[in-house]
């Protein structure tokens, strides 16, 4: 039974069966997530039905003979160390051993001892979808959780050109946050240009639930001159190549490291899309790689600044403190705009505060500023004379406060002292008073 439980085949297809008989799957939809036919799903569920989870079980079907023993038990030790291995791989890592053999000899032996992965159909789209040259449609998606150990369940959000097959952007993260997709997609566009058309499903990151061009991703396309190509549900061919990029990406990538955190896993990601794109001899592109395709593309870059197209804007009205809050976090404003309306930029865990297109103030949202201005205050007794003296400065408060505790806070280039009633008096650090309220 333990063996049966370590064999990955049998897991992936156990998984598939249940959710098939407890009605979460049709077949249909079970064949289309496996890659596999109707009539494949079927035999499965009814050998399941038959003889349980044994019946699961690939058979062996003899033993090749058209290679030495030897090199027939490392193709098989090479497939058993990891059966995501596909036959290519197992024939680049043969050739560290000195052998060279055609990967379908590879497919061959271990199809012989019912080790095989059955090739993944190829799905042919209609002619109209082949889209001519680099940059005329990019294909976009979130790979479904995967947990990796040492780090957890992990979120692939990648961007893949149709036409060479090139990666355009692609990250690593913990959850599905349409957040994470317009990082992914403003680092693509700075570095590569726009597309013509973007491909995506239906998802809630790219289609607001209230009909279409409604969300955030289609107005940013829509600003930076791009068409969006919504996926039908019936035509699951229209985003098969980034689908199929997904599994070879687990079976290539994720499988053959090791991890210690996301930050390891996104820079090892890093170098493995540089061998895919300047290495990978790519089966759909007559063995060039997605790198060659991809060369001597037309980029077209936008004339304004993505990341004013990509963040969220926001109003606040400045409080009589001149702060504002925002997702119960403060701000410090300049005094002189107590009162008024500010606008917000936010994008990528930075909030950027603007007043008629003048940039205020640059902040790090992840920081809690009311603690940082909170850890800098700091408590003066006013003498009699009405001052008190802040940093080698001595600060005019007025005689009727004689005597009394205040509190006093530096905030950049201002020296606030807070009084009772909820008043405060705000000065420059020359000294001089700027407000009173």
């Amino acid at each position: 039974m333990m063996e049966i439980l370590d064999d990955e085949s049998v897991i992936s297809k156990f998984k598939l069966v249940v959710r098939v008989l407890d009605g979460e799957l049709s077949k249909s939809q079970a064949a289309r997530l496996a890659d596999r036919s109707w009539n494949t799903i079927d035999a499965w569920v009814k050998n399941y039905e038959k003889d349980g989870i044994f019946g699961l079980k690939n058979k062996p079907r003899g033993k090749s003979r058209s290679l030495d023993d030897d090199v027939r038990e490392l193709i098989v030790k090479l497939k058993r160390e990891n059966r995501s291995r596909s036959s290519r791989k197992i024939r680049d890592m043969l050739q560290g051993y000195g052998v060279n053999v055609h990967r379908q000899t590879v497919w061959r032996v271990l199809k012989d001892v019912g080790e095989n992965r059955r090739e993944k159909k190829q799905l042919k789209p209609d002619k109209d979808y082949e889209y001519p040259e680099p940059n005329d449609a990019w294909h976009i998606d979130i790979m479904d959780g995967i947990i990796v150990k040492g780090v957890g369940m992990v979120y692939l959000h990648l961007i893949e050109d149709d036409n060479s097959r090139e990666v355009m952007g692609g990250c690593f993260y913990t959850s599905r946050e349409a957040r994470h997709v317009f990082k992914v997609m403003k680092d693509a566009f700075s570095k590569n240009g726009l597309p013509r058309h973007m491909i995506q499903d239906r998802g809630t990151q790219f289609r607001s639930t209230f009909g279409r061009g409604y969300s955030q991703y289609e107005k940013i396309l829509e600003r930076l001159g791009v068409n969006s190509i919504f996926i039908s549900a019936g035509h699951p061919k229209s985003n098969g190549k980034i689908e199929r990029l997904f599994g070879f990406i687990q079976d290539d990538f994720l499988s053959e490291h090791i991890f210690t955190g996301l930050d390891t896993l996104n820079h090892k990601f890093m170098v493995w899309r540089r061998w895919y794109s300047e290495v990978h001899e790519h089966s759909s592109l007559d063995g060039a790689t997605p790198g060659n395709k991809y060369n001597g593309a037309k980029k077209r870059f936008a004339e304004v600044d993505l990341g004013d197209v990509f963040c969220q804007q926001h109003e606040r009205k400045v409080r009589k403190n001149a702060t504002i809050s925002f997702r119960r976090r403060v701000y410090p404003v300049p005094p002189g705009l107590i009162g008024e309306y500010v606008e917000l930029r936010v994008f990528d865990g930075q909030l950027r505060i603007f007043k008629a297109g003048m940039l205020l103030g640059a902040y790090d949202s992840s920081i809690d500023y009311r603690e940082k201005m909170l850890r800098r205050v700091q408590r003066r007794v006013v003498r009699k004379d009405g001052c008190l003296k802040f940093q080698k400065r001595q600060y005019f408060i007025g005689r009727d406060y004689a005597g009394e505790k205040v509190e006093v806070m530096k905030i950049r280039d201002q020296i606030r002292v807070f009084l009772k009633g909820n008043k405060q008096i705000i000065f420059n650090i020359h000294g001089e008073k700027i407000m009173n309220c």
